[in-house]
């Protein structure tokens, strides 16, 4: 299995938004990226290049994609895109030799940066035509600003309690007029999202300090790498505190080694303490995105 770093699973994903895409676009140079490549791009092309030999081959570029998805939760997705991805191949191969050198390695990563960038622009526009309809919306007289009674009155309805918006209203408020302007909103909302970033920042680093724990209290030989046993041991005890004796009853050693080998990404038999983390990080970050509320502030 090809390893897949943070470098290469960067890289890599972008060239998977690619693939969305029509196969074989013409690639070239995409305008306001920087001509000379990232270090990040030039050590995610290296290990993807498993073999040393400059050029990445189809089996390199499947596995690289394939490893990539798998890494991000997605393991078996790439099957029966085979005839797509060789396609695509081709299409990036432009000297036709076979092989896909690090420039137009290089060329398709930019075509994903575009991409990418394109997408979070139309997320942003559509966001922010949202937010404004549903201030002028709460906008009972159509005068251009809320009082806080149509404040409440509107943006209530998204799951906010009084206290949230008397504090939102509050910091908004930047004349003291006792009205929101849509200006004043936003300066609001820019705040709160400020506020909340860094608080997800200081949660992350805390669970990050926690796992890493975990994982040198379940290394009981003090190698760097747990090993099935090690990790066997740690899954069992983690599925009794949850559920008891019947949640262990319930798991097949079939299904902790596939657990055991979601970990492994590097496929060396053993998993790191990065490769703990990145994971956990991962699934953490997929649970707390599928319970995520809906909101409009």
């Amino acid at each position: 299995m090809v390893s897949v770093s943070s470098a290469l699973a960067k890289s890599a994903l972008l060239v998977l938004l690619v693939l969305a895409a029509p196969v074989g676009a013409k690639l070239g140079k995409v305008p306001g990226m920087e001509d000379a490549p990232s270090p990040d791009e030039a050590q995610a092309f290296t290990q993807a290049d498993s073999d040393g030999s400059g050029d990445l081959s189809i089996d390199e570029y499947t596995k690289m994609l394939s490893a990539t998805l798998s890494s991000v939760g997605e393991e078996g997705k790439i099957e029966g895109y085979e005839e797509h991805i060789a396609e695509s191949f081709k299409g990036v191969d432009q000297d036709a030799n076979g092989g896909i050198c690090f420039k137009e390695w290089s060329s398709l990563v930019s075509q994903g940066k575009e991409k990418a960038a394109q997408a979070g622009r139309m997320r942003e526009v559509a966001h922010d035509a949202k937010v404004r309809m549903s201030f002028d919306m709460s906008d009972g007289d159509k005068d251009g600003v809320l009082t806080q009674d149509e404040f409440f009155e509107g943006f209530s309805k998204y799951g906010y309690d009084k206290s949230q918006i008397t504090a939102f209203f509050a910091k908004g408020n930047l004349d003291g007029d006792h009205t929101l302007t849509f200006e004043e909103f936003e300066h609001a909302r820019s705040g709160n999202a400020q506020a909340e970033q860094d608080k997800r920042k200081g949660r992350l680093a805390e669970e990050e300090e926690q796992q890493r724990t975990e994982f040198k209290e379940a290394d009981a030989n003090l190698d760097g790498q747990l090993s099935s046993e090690e990790y066997l041991k740690v899954f069992m005890e983690f599925a009794k505190e949850m559920g008891g004796d019947d949640a262990i009853k319930a798991v097949t050693p079939e299904e902790i080694l596939a657990s055991y080998k979601s970990f492994d990404l590097d496929g060396n038999g053993g998993v790191s303490e990065q490769e703990w983390v990145d994971v956990l990080r991962a699934n953490n970050a997929r649970a707390a995105h599928s319970q995520r509320p809906a909101r409009d502030l």
